[in-house]
């Protein structure tokens, strides 16, 4: 699951669920607003983001269509998830209010997460 924290509200506005293996990085697509999550199973979930939700359009296997997904996503906003053992905390109560986005990426056999 990718869990989506807004550390403003100290909400939880989206949780993307449904991914079947430990989630190993996440693209961003920004021309047409997807998510792009590879899983260590040689996965690639599609989700589009548009809706403020998030919606899985598609999963990916193929790994020459995967990679010309990824090329083409924003290489400035990749996530790559390696040795994380547990996730960051939520801030404290009374930390003053961030626009600062988390993102949590869990499944298989452990925690990753990254903050954005």
């Amino acid at each position: 699951s990718i869990v989506f924290y807004c550390l403003t509200y100290l909400s939880v506005p989206i949780v993307l669920v449904g991914h079947t293996s430990s989630v190993v990085g996440l693209y961003w697509w920004p021309q047409m607003d997807y998510l792009l999550v590879k899983c260590d199973n040689s996965s690639l979930a599609v989700w589009n983001m548009i809706s403020g939700s998030g919606v899985l359009e598609r999963t990916v296997r193929d790994s020459e269509v995967m990679e010309e997904l990824i090329c083409n996503s924003d290489a400035k906003n990749v996530l790559l998830f390696k040795h994380l053992a547990t996730p960051h905390p939520p801030p404290p109560p009374h930390t003053a209010p961030s626009t600062t986005t988390t993102a949590l990426a869990t499944g298989g056999g452990g925690r990753r997460g990254a903050s954005m």
